[in-house]
């Protein structure tokens, strides 16, 4: 059982972790890609099917109401756009893909509207519900 041997080994001077990897040396760390802001919501990060560059592009919705668009290839970060949507600033609740496959299109939830958005992170529409929560 992991429980009772995590503590065998601590009771034992060690620091609790199983196995030989801390003895072989191997170690995490930390390595920052991207800098956003807050995330408040689960729904906020979408990955972008791949396009003609071959490069994996990552949406991202923050709590200040941006939207960023970042693109890896080989450890290698870059941000295509950053793009603030709505008026008031609230917090991005959801984004969803347009149809699911192309990354053309996206849309994303802030309050009670819900913002179109294109690949290039120019506004395209914005739906103002009549609904009395926000969407998450």
């Amino acid at each position: 059982r992991w429980d009772s041997a995590t503590s065998r080994a601590k009771r034992q001077g060690g620091n609790g972790r199983r196995g030989s990897d801390m003895e072989a040396g191997a170690g995490l760390s930390r390595c920052d890609l991207a800098s956003v802001g807050p995330i408040p919501s689960c729904n906020t990060l979408k990955l972008l099917p791949f396009g003609k560059s071959r490069r994996q592009k990552i949406l991202v919705g923050d709590g200040l109401g941006n939207i960023t668009c970042l693109q890896a290839k080989r450890g290698e970060t870059q941000t295509v756009f950053k793009a603030k949507v709505g008026e008031e600033g609230g917090a991005i609740t959801s984004l969803a893909l347009h149809d699911g496959t192309s990354g053309d299109k996206f849309y994303a939830a802030q309050g009670r509207n819900v913002h179109g958005v294109n690949k290039k992170g120019r506004a395209f529409c914005c739906i103002k519900t009549s609904l009395s929560e926000t969407i998450q």
